[in-house]
């Protein structure tokens, strides 16, 4: 599975129009992130390993490997913890000027296809070496 993540105005124009804002906190640890939804209580936690990064106009882009840990809590020590507001639509989520979605490289490349929108060469070529 993939992670790709988007920061700018393209990000901003493919912002859903719907969808309602949920408070998040997030938890970073090494090469592991884990997220908490305040109001319900779930928790997903998943590593990331960086696969490549660019940028294409104002818009930074950032596409990560993605395995879903068991961990049903943080550990005791984190690297760092916040708290934001975030929009989840479908396997997605946007989050102040960030969108991220996760999915295969079929998923990626068909979600840019419908919004009329085109990937960087850069992250196209990297989504073709497969999963």
């Amino acid at each position: 599975m993939f992670r790709l993540t988007w920061e700018g105005p393209e990000a901003l124009w493919m912002r859903p129009s719907s969808g309602a804002i949920q408070k998040q906190r997030v938890y970073r640890w090494e090469n592991k992130w884990g997220f908490l939804l305040l109001e319900r209580g779930d928790w997903l936690a998943e590593s990331r390993l960086p696969v490549t990064h660019t940028t294409k106009g104002d818009t930074r882009y950032l596409l990560e490997t993605v395995e879903c840990l068991e961990d049903d809590a943080p550990p005791y020590w984190v690297d760092d913890v916040w708290e934001e507001d975030v929009v989840l639509v479908g396997d997605g989520s946007m989050a102040g000027q960030s969108m991220s979605l996760v999915g295969s490289k079929e998923f990626l490349i068909q979600f840019f296809k419908d919004k009329g929108a085109v990937l960087p060469p850069e992250i196209l070529l990297r989504l073709g070496k497969g999963e």
